[in-house]
């Protein structure tokens, strides 16, 4: 997706050095009015999708820091669970050696 964000950026970038050359030697014909009414929809709709991409981005990488969270809570849950089941089997055999 990262790789599909900077292509959009660059597209983006050439898009605006097409208008800002366009602009200076616009002549006022129809041709040239149609055409940089079309590199500016194109522009809009490249800088609409790039939003969307970087939300995207975002949206997944706080998913996958709740998932690590939610991962590290287990990890420590069972660990907990294994120290506790460790003491357990220890007492039992303290309480078999002293028997």
């Amino acid at each position: 997706m990262e790789t599909l964000l900077e292509d959009y950026k660059r597209k983006l970038k050439n898009v605006n050095e097409m208008l800002d050359f366009d602009s200076n030697i616009n002549n006022g014909s129809i041709n040239d009015i149609k055409r940089f009414e079309r590199l500016n929809t194109k522009a809009s709709q490249y800088r609409a999708f790039i939003v969307d991409i970087e939300r995207a981005i975002k949206r997944e990488t706080e998913r996958r820091k709740e998932e690590n969270i939610k991962l590290i809570q287990n990890q420590i849950t069972y660990i907990s669970y294994l120290e506790n089941q460790m003491f357990i089997s220890g007492k039992k055999i303290d309480e078999l050696k002293h028997s």
